[in-house]
């Protein structure tokens, strides 16, 4: 269920940006006492509200206004109700959405609500997995025509590493964005959109749902960035 409110003609766009670092996260807050933690799940919060959790309103622990909120849930299939809010010069927008998601035991969510325009968007992404490596399978049967490693032809350390719908973009050998990929057949183009930037040897996620980052051509064979080319090599 989403529910979104406006109170001027126009929005603004911009999306505050939040990196989740530790040293900026509070301590976590315990849901249940009574569950065991094996049994548990812990959600980051990261610039929403989660106004509710299982139809039970929440208190200012769930609030993440401008910093990084911690809770230790009990693992399995849970509803949250996100809300956010966004204004500047002088507009303002909110909405809420109800976003249900199947939580295991032992790992780290992070949860978003950003706010585009006319539209929110709930977002819970397992931070583990996020950020295992990226290992292309080609051979996969669900393999798409980007799966692979490709090459820029001007320097081989800068580098696309696809794997399902997710690419790493490698500048002069250093991990730089993360994200998802698409493609527009029609247009043949490529579209990277940015979730994340590799910092402090980990990937942190930027301000929730990506948004598209870059665009590059596809004519069948190569991906050009410009006037730079990438081959795929494996």
């Amino acid at each position: 269920m989403k529910k979104i409110y406006q109170v001027v003609l126009v929005v603004c766009l911009a999306v505050g940006l939040a990196i989740a670092l530790a040293g900026c996260s509070s301590g976590p807050n315990v849901y249940d006492k009574s569950v065991p933690i094996e049994q548990s799940s812990t959600i980051k919060i990261i610039w929403c509200f989660v106004t509710q959790f299982d139809g039970v309103k929440t208190g200012s622990a769930w609030w993440a206004a401008m910093n990084t909120k911690q809770v230790i849930i009990p693992a399995g299939t849970h509803t949250l109700k996100l809300f956010n809010k966004q204004e500047g010069f002088g507009t303002s927008s909110w909405g809420e959405v109800d976003i249900k998601f199947d939580f295991t035991p032992g790992n780290t969510y992070l949860v978003f609500a950003p706010l585009y325009g006319h539209e929110i968007k709930g977002q819970i992404i397992d931070e583990t997995h996020f950020n295992r490596e990226l290992t292309p399978d080609p051979a996969s049967p669900n393999a798409s025509q980007f799966e692979g490693k490709w090459v820029s032809a001007k320097n081989e350390n800068n580098q696309l590493i696809v794997s399902g719908d997710e690419y790493i973009w490698i500048d002069k050998g250093v991990n730089q964005m993360r994200g998802y990929i698409s493609y527009d057949e029609k247009k043949k183009k490529v579209s990277l959109s940015f979730l994340a930037v590799y910092y402090k040897d980990r990937w942190q996620i930027m301000g929730g749902e990506a948004s598209n980052w870059k665009n590059l051509n596809f004519n069948g064979t190569t991906l050009m960035d410009g006037k730079t080319e990438f081959k795929r090599v494996q």
